[in-house]
């Protein structure tokens, strides 16, 4: 379970694509976006908000917090943080790729490189999807354990754009 950004992503060692879908999770769950979109959060009929890391019978799942202004969503398959997957094309290693996503609007996407990686989590961690970005500066953002999310019914949810959220 999780989103799709669909994208031609380039490395800047040899500007070829490295990836053309990023798999992340932030928002509403098993959605496709595009770059430019507006991040989806699952809610009720009367516009409430369904809390996040709560899963729903039928798959409905928000992660994360739509009330954060900057972050970043790493790639949950090959690209994670520490993995060091290297380009197919020039076998650089890459420390992460994620989507930029500011104001709940995916912005942008970001290759790092491994030393950066190393640098904000000090070690070689896979664990983090996402980085808060703030002006004290990156600040990971960890989801907790999905074998300890609740299971409950929420029938009439669905992916909306929530209004400035």
């Amino acid at each position: 379970m999780s989103n799709i950004l669909v994208n031609d992503i380039e490395c800047p060692w040899c500007h070829k694509t490295v990836i053309n879908k990023l798999f992340f999770n932030w928002g509403a769950m098993d959605l496709v976006y595009y770059l430019n979109d507006r991040v989806k959060w699952y809610a009720r009929p009367d516009k409430t908000l369904i809390p996040s890391y709560t899963y729903y019978k039928g798959g409905i799942l928000n992660l994360g917090n739509p009330s954060f202004d900057k972050l970043i969503a790493f790639d949950i398959l090959d690209y994670t943080p520490g993995n060091q997957s290297p380009c197919p094309n020039c076998d650089k290693r890459i420390g992460a790729i994620g989507a930029v996503i500011k104001n709940n609007q995916i912005t942008d996407t970001i290759i790092m490189n491994t030393e950066i990686i190393w640098d904000l989590f000090k070690e070689n961690h896979c664990d983090c999807t996402t980085l808060r970005i703030t002006e004290e500066g990156y600040i990971p953002y960890y989801m907790p354990d999905y074998s300890k999310i609740p299971d409950k019914q929420e029938p009439f949810a669905k992916p909306m754009i929530l209004e400035d959220s």
